[in-house]
């Protein structure tokens, strides 16, 4: 049993092959903005309150992701999110609704929609979902333009309904300082567009000092901020500080496991 809210992210298990190409693995994968980039890439779900990994969906290529199920209907981002949605939800135990939460990556309308959709056993899933590159169907340069010369601590809020699917959806976008603007697409139920807890904003006044300042924010965009990062730390925790990676037998056994 974990929390009612799962967090979506990456990680690396990293491997280098020294003799073959792929080192007897299917697919290896090179992600060049990762601190370890060449091993096996998995997608991930994470329990934020245990800080366990409760999924991980090895990335096979473009060619071996065609074969996981959704993938045709849905395409590759938003097959990956309902795929874990469904693998981790605890709805047919509890009956509870679930939240998930994940970076631009795994952002669209498209996957808010039919995650929402997805939940086989009564309860809702709720999402928050921060929104880069995948856009359509998102009011990107509208929000863009309305906040181009508003104050750090400014947000908008639109809403409207999917004609296809019939969800209803919020469209956020924030900015914390005066040049950048965050954008969020979520599901209407997921939490309130509100004041919620702050931004704390760290600077260095006049005389050298590092002072704060409470930036203030939706609660929408405090409660991702507040859980986004549990699969970073986990990262950060079994790559560096534990090295968990680094011991040579323990490598060769997640090289064997992968590969299963």
């Amino acid at each position: 049993m974990t929390s009612s809210t799962r967090v979506l992210d990456e990680a690396m298990s990293a491997y280098r092959p020294r003799t073959t190409k792929t080192g007897g693995l299917e697919h290896l994968s090179f992600v060049k903005r990762k601190p370890e980039d060449l091993g096996t890439e998995f997608k991930c779900a994470s329990c934020p309150m245990t800080r366990l990994m409760t999924n991980l969906e090895i990335q096979r290529g473009k060619f071996g992701m065609l074969e996981l199920p959704l993938h045709t209907q849905l395409g590759a981002t938003a097959s990956c999110v309902v795929r874990i949605a469904r693998s981790v939800s605890q709805s047919h135990i509890d009956g509870n609704n679930e939240q998930v939460i994940g970076d631009s990556w795994f952002g669209s309308v498209k996957a808010v929609c039919h995650l929402q959709n997805s939940n086989q056993f009564g309860g809702k899933t709720e999402a928050i979902f921060q929104v880069k590159t995948a856009h359509t169907g998102f009011p990107k340069a509208y929000i863009k333009e309305v906040l181009e010369d508003a104050p750090g601590g400014t947000s908008i809020v639109l809403k409207a309904t999917d004609g296809s699917t019939n969800t209803k959806l919020v469209a956020v976008g924030y900015k914390y300082n005066s040049k950048k603007t965050l954008m969020f697409i979520a599901s209407d139920g997921a939490a309130s567009t509100l004041d919620g807890e702050p931004y704390r904003m760290r600077f260095v006044d006049r005389y050298g000092n590092v002072v704060f300042r409470d930036v203030r924010r939706p609660q929408l965009v405090s409660i991702y901020f507040s859980d986004s990062n549990c699969v970073d730390v986990h990262n950060q925790l079994r790559q560096y500080c534990l090295r968990l990676e680094k011991n040579g037998s323990l490598t060769n056994l997640i090289s064997v496991c992968t590969h299963l």
